[in-house]
């Protein structure tokens, strides 16, 4: 799930950032949707959730619009903070699952933001790799399913692969080679392309090929960052 705006930073300082951790930790007590994983970015936050009695719409509804009113108060801000509603995807198939904590966790990286998962304060991670103590509300267990080290070897291990590490290349889309300026590297077909996301997501690639292209998951995203900030395209 992830929710934003591209008009403006919905996070300006710290009091902020805080805030919105707190409404977080109460969407489990009050409406039954358990956080496994987030990430608070620029101008969106990503997270992982399970809605127990059916109650994410109105779970979504109340941190959205609580974070907005006191962010528009503190800041003498009027209007929607929030475009539209939130965007979320049905996870089943537990390869799939699996990989959505590093994949959340390593946004910030992906961003420029910070250089490793451990040095962004404002995400899920330092509490899955024992750098903090995880909040009551935060459920781990799920993709926690060895130990915190083989979790931190696993997430660190894609800032090295196609997810992060591959998105400083340029790549061939519909037959044209684009780079942004400054950009070095070999250009790949869009099939190479699609075989790095299926490495990443151990996938075969005709599945991913299936999300990237017509899908709305976290599959589509890493395509459509990857390719983003390898061709210099919108």
């Amino acid at each position: 799930m992830n929710q934003g705006t591209a008009k403006t930073d919905i996070y300006v300082d710290r009091q902020d950032r805080l805030f919105f951790s707190q409404q977080l930790s109460l969407l489990d007590e009050r409406y039954g949707v358990e956080v496994h994983a987030y990430a608070q970015m620029g101008n969106h936050y990503h997270a992982l959730v399970r809605s127990r009695e059916g109650e994410l719409s109105r779970a979504m509804q109340f941190l959205d619009g609580t974070y907005a009113r006191e962010f528009n108060d503190r800041h003498g801000r009027v209007g929607a903070l929030f475009r539209g509603r939130f965007r979320s995807s049905l996870v089943e198939d537990e390869r799939y699952r699996a990989w959505l904590g590093p994949y959340i966790h390593l946004n910030p990286v992906a961003a420029g933001f910070v250089d490793g998962p451990a040095d962004w304060a404002w995400s899920s991670y330092r509490a899955y790799v024992g750098l903090q103590r995880p909040p009551a509300w935060l459920h781990t267990g799920v993709l926690l399913v060895g130990d915190r080290q083989d979790y931190a070897a696993m997430t660190e291990g894609f800032v090295d692969r196609s997810l992060v590490g591959l998105a400083r290349e340029p790549v061939e889309v519909s037959g044209l080679a684009c780079a942004t300026p400054g950009q070095v590297g070999r250009v790949l077909t869009l099939d190479e392309f699609e075989r790095e996301l299926a490495t990443v997501f151990e996938l075969p690639a005709a599945a991913v090929r299936s999300e990237a292209r017509g899908g709305n998951g976290p599959i589509r995203t890493a395509a459509l960052a990857l390719a983003s900030g390898r061709t210099g395209l919108t």
